[in-house]
């Protein structure tokens, strides 16, 4: 737990209340200690462990529901800073205000569409289009962009690679960098030095010039765009799952829109031949 108390201290160093102090390491405290109790490695966090200690808390310490408020807000703002300094395999921090939320359908670009969004990228800055790049054209999470580190590029011959040593599930892999991508690459340091919310504002302003009207332009839009890309292209499943950096094939599939297509297409052919 030590690296988590320096996290600790690290968040609170940004205050200078006193009274704030306390009341934050209020909140906080109980968590740790339950984390420390439980044995488990803060990078396992979820947002259901959170949720019921924040019930077991309130209903133990006999809380109003103004205080499970407070400590719901505390929470979410020391898991969110943990995130962004990649302490966290999977954001938590929009998840931590409902028990269930309804999943999202996935969209993906077309093609116009990626050729718009790129073309505004030139006129963007360098590392909000590297992003971009990382997500379109690498299929990477937003945990993997925002904690991406020149310290893990290596080179394999004529290859640019890129190592991720911790992804969602605790995993580690390696993706090639397409020459475009590299082009990008700082000299040192984060691939993308800046929070989630500056890199969505510079975002908004591609997606205002790309013209993107059905959908907003998203990271994990970009991801599935990318995974449907690919199977169309011809890849086989169990690459593009290898390069998603998923687990099973099932959730490959999910982000997979094309298949909406390809279903029409083949009530078409069924019809078409019986109907001859």
């Amino acid at each position: 737990m030590e690296s988590v108390d320096a996290l600790l201290e690290e968040y609170l160093a940004s205050y200078t209340v006193q009274s704030t102090i306390q009341n934050k390491r209020r909140y906080i405290l109980p968590l740790l200690q339950k984390l420390a109790s439980a044995r488990l490695p803060f990078s396992e966090v979820t947002a259901a462990f959170i949720d019921q200690h924040i019930i077991d808390e309130a209903r133990g310490k006999g809380w109003k529901e103004s205080t499970t408020a407070s400590a719901r807000n505390e929470l979410q703002r020391f898991v969110s800073y943990a995130y962004k300094r990649g302490l966290l395999a999977e954001e938590l921090e929009l998840r931590l205000y409902a028990k269930t939320r309804p999943r999202a359908v996935q969209y993906f670009y077309s093609v116009e569409e990626c050729q718009r969004i790129l073309e505004a990228c030139k006129r963007a800055p360098r590392h909000v289009a590297l992003a971009i790049h990382l997500a379109l054209f690498n299929g990477l999470r937003r945990s993997d962009i925002l904690s991406a580190h020149m310290d893990y590029i290596r080179h394999d011959g004529q290859r640019v690679l890129l190592h991720l040593p911790l992804r969602k599930g605790g995993t580690s892999s390696t993706v090639v960098l397409p020459q475009v991508t590299v082009d990008l690459l700082p000299a040192s340091g984060k691939l993308v030095p800046c929070s989630y919310f500056v890199l969505k504002k510079e975002m908004l302003k591609i997606e205002r010039e790309a013209q993107l009207i059905a959908h907003p332009l998203i990271l994990h839009s970009l991801r599935a765009t990318f995974i449907t890309q690919a199977l169309d292209a011809g890849v086989s499943e169990r690459d593009v799952m290898l390069a998603a950096g998923h687990k099973r094939l099932t959730t490959t599939a999910y982000y997979d829109q094309g298949y909406k297509t390809a279903r029409v297409g083949v009530s078409d052919a069924v019809v078409s031949r019986l109907q001859a």
